[in-house]
């Protein structure tokens, strides 16, 4: 009936929703592991610390703690 139908279009759209959501933290966190990478590189290599936040748009403990 009507109501079921309701139920099942419900669920659906907070499945698609939840989906969704998992994708963009995916997308985040991998966007965040690649900037960790170059900031180790960077710093392994020598480059200032002021200039690996500004590149890399990391927080200087989080760079300083790599």
């Amino acid at each position: 009936g009507l109501i079921e139908q309701l139920k099942l279009e419900w669920i659906s759209e907070g499945e698609k929703r939840g989906e969704e959501r998992g994708e963009k933290r995916g997308e985040k966190r991998g966007e965040e592991k690649g900037k960790i990478s170059i900031a180790q590189s960077m710093k392994k290599k020598g480059f200032d610390i002021n200039i690996i936040m500004e590149l890399t748009g990391l927080p200087k403990d989080k760079i300083v703690s790599l």
